[in-house]
């Protein structure tokens, strides 16, 4: 990942952070937030395990076209402030498609990632510590992280009194509690959800969702038999066996499953909803 030309952060990237009041410049297009806390629900090697499988992993690849696919549907009207973003895969993946996303991210490890990706402008810090002279945000994203936060209804009705007027969020979650697994406690999840409780937790906080669906629904059966099933009878997951579940082995298995993968997308792009899969993706609009 090194050597990779830095972005160059554009008008609505700039007027963003030009609007939060607390954040301090430490590195060009690296920013601070002054007095914040780190503090989240999430494995410390959370963002290290994610790097060494992101670029190589089925799963990855295929939610970054999904969510592509998903703002090219529902466009932002500005910078997409990627909240949590880890190692700044998602962010990545949205500028190289002419999307604006700012990396909003506390975790140190990952902020330097996302550096090294080349990625622009990046903040570290989290939402709850950003403080705005006016509302300012014009379109939010948590790309499965809500699933790490104990109250996301108070959280997202923290960033609605920080947006603008029919700002949009952007959301991925895992679907299902019957899916729970070891890999979900260790992964510090408080919970999977369903799309009545996407919707739910969204109306909540003053959203109106836009469209919702499933998604990865053919690795719904694996994914239950390899941690589920396993989780049930104490069997550990190590290392080796997450970068497999993450590359699906490579060759013909791995061809397979891009080509269904594929399908899936290019189903969901033409507007049709799942009403099953590991996953849950949405957009909602502030009311």
């Amino acid at each position: 990942m090194t050597g990779l030309t830095e972005a160059v952060p554009d008008r609505a990237a700039n007027e963003l952070l030009a609007a939060i009041v607390n954040i301090e410049q430490v590195q060009p297009n690296l920013f601070r937030v002054k007095d914040g806390s780190n503090q989240v629900s999430y494995p410390a090697d959370g963002s290290a395990s994610c790097l060494q499988v992101e670029e190589r992993s089925f799963w990855f690849q295929h939610r970054n076209r999904c969510i592509i696919d998903l703002l090219d549907r529902f466009p932002p009207d500005g910078a997409v402030l990627d909240i949590g973003g880890g190692n700044g895969f998602v962010s990545s993946g949205l500028q190289q498609h002419g999307h604006t996303a700012i990396l909003l991210e506390p975790g140190t490890e990952a902020i330097a990632a996302a550096r090294q990706r080349g990625l622009a402008p990046v903040i570290h810090g989290r939402l709850e510590d950003i403080k705005l002279t006016t509302p300012s945000i014009q379109a939010a994203a948590f790309f499965d992280v809500l699933e790490h936060i104990e109250d996301p209804t108070s959280v997202l009705q923290h960033l609605r009194t920080m947006m603008t007027d029919d700002a949009k969020v952007y959301l991925t979650v895992p679907a299902h509690s019957w899916l729970w697994s070891a890999a979900d406690d260790s992964a510090g999840h408080y919970r999977r959800y369903t799309l009545k409780s996407v919707q739910a937790v969204l109306d909540g906080s003053g959203f109106r969702v836009l469209w919702s669906s499933h998604f990865f629904a053919p690795i719904v059966i694996p994914l239950f038999l390899r941690r589920t099933v396993a989780s049930i009878f104490g069997v550990k997951s190590n290392a080796s066996s997450r970068r497999h579940d993450h590359t699906g082995g490579g060759g013909f298995v791995r061809q397979v499953l891009d080509a269904v993968l594929g399908r899936e997308q290019r189903y969901l792009a033409s507007g049709h909803r799942l009403r099953f899969g590991s996953s849950i993706i949405a957009v909602g609009q502030r009311t």
